[in-house]
C-alpha cells in the first residue's frame, strides 16, 4: 500500500511540473506566463450599427481594474492581459479574500446603458472571443449621467506635453493668441511672434499642417482664431524623423475640436466683453455607422487698445540729442471662419475624409505717435505728431482630404494626404503729420499659394512592440506681393521708396525613414530624414534676386527606460532647422512710425540646429510630474538687429548672427490635492550664449531668464462653481544687443452649470487683474553703439472682462469614455487597442 501511494504521489509530482512547464516555455528558465486577451465587437441593439470609441473596462468580481482599452471606429476591439502585472494589482488592492475569481468587461457608453459580461477565461481558454455585444440605448442617460472622467489641462508625455485648451477657464471666449500667452514656454514678444524655450525658431502647424494654409501667418495672425475652435494644443520640443525638420526649437500643432458622438451633436458658445469683444461660434457633429459630417461657423468683433513709449538717446557724428515717443494704438477687427466636412468609413480597413475651410476678415487701425526731442541740455527742439488709418481685409479657402489604409495586423496602415489653400490679403494705409502737413499712403496686395501632399507607411512586428515607418513629403508655397508708397507733393501723389514687388517661392521634397522596437523595459527609435530645397525670391522693380538649393539629412534618436508603468525616463536627439519665413524675408515696411520700423531680410540663410533632451516623467495617483534639461547649438542663428543711421531712423530686421548655445531646465506637473483643488504649475530655466558679427561690428551676449506659471482650480459650493486662479512670471533677458525686462500678470475665472440637466456653462474672465502684463525693454548702451533706448508696450492697457455661455446639445459637460476617474493610463493589466 505504502508503494502505491509513493507511486501515486511521484506521478502527481511530475504531471504537476509538466503542467507548470506549460506557462514557462519560450523564456528559458524564467517564469513568464503568456498574455490572455478579449476582444469583440459592440453594436447598437435597434441598428447594429457598430459603436465606436466606447469604454471596455476588464474588472475582477470585487471591481478591481485589471485593464481595458475603447473599441475603434466600427466597435471592435482586443485587449491583452499581463497575468503576472494582473495578479501583482489583485494582491495589492484585494482587501477580502472571500471573493469569487470570475473576470468581467463591463462596457459604459454615453447615452447607452451599461453591460457586464463574464470572460470565462481558464487554462485552455487564454484568448476569448465574445463576438457582438448589443448595448441599448437609454433615452435618460444623456439628461441623468454627469461623467466625471475630465482630461487635466496638462497632459504630460516624454514626447510632448498637451494643454487641453477647454480645462482652461481663463481661454473662453478669447483668442488663439491668448492661449498661447498661457502655455508654459511659449512666449510673444511686442510684434505677436511666437517663440518656445525663448526661441522664434518654432514651427506652428494646425491639425498638422502649416498654420498659413488657413490663412494665419505672419505677426498677430493668431488673433483672428478664436479659442472656442481650440480643442488642445501639443508641444513637441524635439520631433522625431517623421516630422518635418522645420523648427529648430520644436513644434507646436494646435488641434481644432472634432466630435465623435454618435448622432447629432454639438454646442454654441456666445460671448461678450471689456473692451469690446463679441463672438458667436457653434460646431455640430452628424454620426452614423459608415459616415459622419461636421460643420462650424463662428463670428468675431474685437477691440484691441494698445499702446507705450519710447525713450532715447543718440550719439550721431554731427549731434548727440533725445527724444521721447508715445504710442497709443487702437484696432477693430472683424473675422468671420467656417469649416465642413466628411469621413467615410465603408469597412474598418478603409476611411475616407475631406474638409474645407475658410475665413475672412478686417481690421481697421487707428494709431497715434508723438514726438518730442530734447538737446544735450534738456531743451525741447522739435515737436511732431503722426496719425495713420489703416485697413487690412484678408481671405482665406483651405481644402484637405485623406485615405487611411488598415491592413490585416493592427497597427499595419498607409495614409495619403492632401492639402491645399489660398490666401488673398489687402492692406491700405494713410498717413498724416499735421504740424509738417505731410500726407502719405501705402497699398499691400498679396496673392499666397500653399500646397502639401504626404505619404505615411506603418509596419509593425515584433508583436507591436516595433514598427517601421516610412514616408515622403512635398510642401510648396508660392507668394507675390506688391508694395506701392506714396507721398503728396504739390497735389499730386508721388511713388516713393520702398515701393517694390516681391515675388518668392518655396519648394521642399522630404523622404524619412524611422525604426523602433521594445524590448523588456527599453524601448529605442532611430530616424533618418532627408530635405531638399528649391527656394527663388525676386525683388522685381530693383532687380535683386535670391536663389538657393540646398539638401541636408536629419538624424533623430530616442531611448527609453521604463522604471514601471508610471515613471520612465528618455535621452533624445534630433536635427533640426529654421527657414527664414516670408515675414523675415519680406522687405516692405509700413509708414506708421516716421522714427521706428520692423522690416525683412530677403537675403537671409537657414539656420541649423543640433538638440539634445533628457526627460524624465512620473505619474501617480493624484497627479503627474516631469522635468527635463536640453541644449541647442544652433549655427547661423538669425536674430533681429537693431540699427540706427545718421538720422536717427531705427530699423530692426533680422540678419545671421552667428551661433548660439542654449541650455535649459523645465519642469511641468499638475496634482489633484482632493475632489475640489488642483494646481498646474509649470518652470523653465534656460541659457543662452550668442556670438557673431555683422556689419563689422562684433555681438556677444550671454544671458539667463526663467519663466513660471501656476495655476489652481477650486470647486466651490459642492462643485455648484468652479474658480481659477492663474499667475505667470517672465523674468528679464538679455539679447546680443539688449534685454528685456521682467513682467507678471494675475488671471482670474468663474464657471457655473446653468440650465436644466447642466446643458451650459457661464463663465465670467478678468485678464490681468493687476494691470503688470506689460514689456518693458532696452536697447543699445553697448561700445560702438550709437544710441540706447528703453521702453514699454502693451498690447492691452486696460484689464479685460470677459462673459460667454456655452449650450451643449446632445453632450454631457465633460465628455470621455472612461469609467469613474481613469484613463488609459490606468489600465496596468495591458493596453487598449483597436480590433483587427
Amino acid at each position: 500500500m505504502r508503494i502505491i501511494l509513493l507511486l501515486f504521489l511521484l506521478l502527481s509530482h511530475i504531471t504537476l511540473s509538466q503542467d507548470r512547464s506549460q506557462w514557462s516555455r519560450g523564456s528559458g528558465t524564467s517564469f513568464q506566463m503568456p498574455n490572455m486577451s478579449v476582444k469583440g465587437k459592440l453594436i447598437d441593439t435597434d441598428s447594429n450599427d457598430g459603436l465606436s470609441y466606447a469604454t471596455i473596462s476588464i474588472l475582477t468580481e470585487d471591481s478591481i481594474l485589471i485593464s481595458g482599452g475603447i473599441s475603434d471606429e466600427n466597435g471592435k476591439f482586443k485587449i491583452e492581459i499581463n497575468p503576472q502585472k494582473m495578479m501583482q494589482k489583485i494582491r495589492s488592492e484585494r482587501k477580502s479574500t472571500n471573493v469569487g475569481r470570475g473576470i468581467f468587461a463591463e462596457i459604459t457608453y454615453v447615452g447607452y446603458k451599461s453591460k457586464r459580461i463574464q470572460v470565462p477565461f481558464d487554462r485552455e481558454n487564454r484568448e476569448i472571443d465574445l463576438k457582438n455585444i448589443s448595448l441599448d440605448s437609454d433615452a435618460t442617460a444623456l439628461s441623468e449621467v454627469t461623467i466625471r472622467a475630465e482630461k487635466s489641462s496638462l497632459e504630460l508625455k516624454l514626447d510632448k506635453r498637451v494643454f487641453n485648451v477647454g480645462k482652461d477657464l481663463s481661454n473662453k471666449g478669447g483668442t488663439a493668441e491668448e492661449i498661447l500667452e498661457n502655455i508654459p514656454s511659449i512666449d510673444l514678444d511686442i510684434e505677436g511672434n511666437v517663440s518656445l524655450r525663448g526661441s522664434q525658431s518654432v514651427r506652428i502647424l494646425i491639425d498638422g499642417k502649416p498654420a498659413s494654409m488657413m490663412g494665419l501667418d505672419g505677426p498677430n495672425a493668431f488673433k483672428q482664431l478664436q479659442s472656442n475652435e481650440i480643442d488642445k494644443v501639443e508641444i513637441i520640443t524635439n520631433p522625431s524623423s517623421r516630422y518635418s525638420a522645420e523648427g529648430s526649437s520644436g513644434i507646436l500643432n494646435i488641434i481644432l475640436k472634432k466630435e465623435r458622438l454618435k448622432g447629432l451633436n454639438g454646442s454654441i458658445n456666445i460671448n461678450t466683453g471689456y473692451p469690446t469683444q463679441n463672438g458667436l461660434s457653434t460646431n455640430f457633429n452628424y454620426r452614423r455607422s459608415k459616415f459622419s459630417v461636421f460643420g462650424s461657423l463662428n463670428v468675431s468683433q474685437r477691440e484691441t487698445k494698445g499702446g507705450g513709449f519710447t525713450n532715447s538717446d543718440f550719439f550721431l557724428t554731427d549731434t548727440t540729442y533725445s527724444s521721447n515717443i508715445v504710442r497709443d494704438n487702437l484696432s477693430n477687427s472683424k473675422s468671420f471662419g467656417g469649416r465642413v466636412g466628411f469621413s467615410y468609413f465603408p469597412n474598418q480597413n478603409n476611411i475616407f475624409n475631406f474638409s474645407l475651410g475658410t475665413r475672412v476678415s478686417d481690421r481697421n487701425g487707428d494709431n497715434k505717435n508723438f514726438y518730442k526731442d530734447y538737446s544735450s541740455t534738456g531743451e525741447l527742439i522739435g515737436n511732431s505728431e503722426r496719425y495713420e488709418l489703416s485697413d487690412r481685409d484678408s481671405e482665406n479657402i483651405n481644402y484637405s482630404m485623406s485615405y487611411t489604409k488598415n491592413f490585416k495586423n493592427r497597427g499595419h496602415n498607409l495614409k495619403l494626404n492632401y492639402s491645399w489653400s489660398d490666401n488673398l490679403s489687402d492692406n491700405i494705409g494713410n498717413y498724416n503729420e499735421p504740424i509738417t502737413d505731410l500726407k502719405q499712403r501705402t497699398n499691400q496686395n498679396s496673392d499666397r499659394y500653399d500646397q502639401s501632399i504626404r505619404i505615411d507607411y506603418t509596419h509593425p512586428f515584433n508583436e507591436n512592440k516595433g514598427k517601421l515607418e516610412i514616408g515622403y513629403k512635398r510642401d510648396y508655397d508660392k507668394m507675390n506681393s506688391s508694395y506701392e508708397a506714396e507721398q503728396l507733393f504739390d497735389e499730386r501723389w508721388r511713388v516713393i521708396p520702398p515701393s517694390n514687388t516681391y515675388d518668392y517661392y518655396q519648394d521642399v521634397h522630404a523622404l524619412y525613414i524611422q525604426l523602433g522596437n521594445k524590448s523588456g523595459k527599453i524601448s529605442y527609435q532611430a530616424g533618418l530624414r532627408y530635405e531638399d530645397t528649391d527656394f527663388f525670391a525676386n525683388l522685381i522693380d530693383t532687380d535683386e534676386t535670391t536663389s538657393l538649393n540646398y539638401s541636408n539629412f536629419f538624424p533623430s534618436a530616442f531611448i527609453t527606460y521604463e522604471f514601471s508603468d508610471k515613471s520612465s525616463v528618455q535621452v533624445s536627439y534630433s536635427k533640426r532647422l529654421r527657414r527664414p519665413r516670408f515675414w523675415d524675408l519680406n522687405p516692405f515696411y509700413g509708414l506708421g512710425d516716421s522714427r521706428f520700423n520692423f522690416v525683412g531680410n530677403p537675403f537671409l540663410d537657414p539656420e541649423l540646429t543640433d538638440s539634445y533632451e533628457i526627460g524624465f516623467l512620473n505619474e501617480f495617483k493624484k497627479g503627474n510630474f516631469y522635468i527635463g534639461t536640453y541644449y541647442r547649438h544652433t549655427e547661423d542663428v538669425i536674430e533681429r538687429i537693431f540699427d540706427v543711421n545718421d538720422n536717427g531712423y531705427s530699423i530692426f530686421k533680422p540678419v545671421n548672427l552667428g551661433f548660439t548655445n542654449a541650455y535649459g531646465i523645465e519642469i511641468n506637473g499638475s496634482i489633484d490635492y482632493n475632489k475640489w483643488l488642483k494646481t498646474t504649475g509649470s518652470f523653465n530655466f534656460f541659457q543662452s550664449e550668442t556670438e557673431g558679427s555683422y556689419s563689422n561690428q562684433n555681438f556677444y551676449a550671454k544671458s539667463y531668464s526663467w519663466r513660471t506659471r501656476l495655476s489652481n482650480n477650486i470647486k466651490l459650493f459642492n462643485n455648484k462653481l468652479e474658480g481659477q486662479l492663474t499667475f505667470d512670471y517672465r523674468g528679464p533677458s538679455e539679447s546680443a544687443q539688449g534685454k528685456n525686462l521682467s513682467s507678471y500678470g494675475l488671471d482670474f475665472s468663474l464657471s457655473k452649470d446653468v440650465f436644466q440637466n447642466k446643458k451650459g456653462t457661464i463663465s465670467l474672465t478678468v485678464r490681468d487683474l493687476t494691470k503688470s502684463r506689460v514689456r518693458r525693454y532696452e536697447r543699445g548702451g553697448k561700445p560702438n553703439d550709437n544710441y540706447f533706448t528703453e521702453g514699454e508696450y502693451s498690447w492691452r492697457r486696460s484689464q479685460e472682462f470677459r462673459l460667454s455661455l456655452q449650450y451643449r446639445i446632445n453632450q454631457n459637460k465633460r465628455r470621455g469614455g472612461q469609467r469613474g476617474g481613469y484613463d488609459q493610463s490606468d489600465f496596468q493589466g495591458g493596453s487598449g487597442i483597436f480590433g483587427n
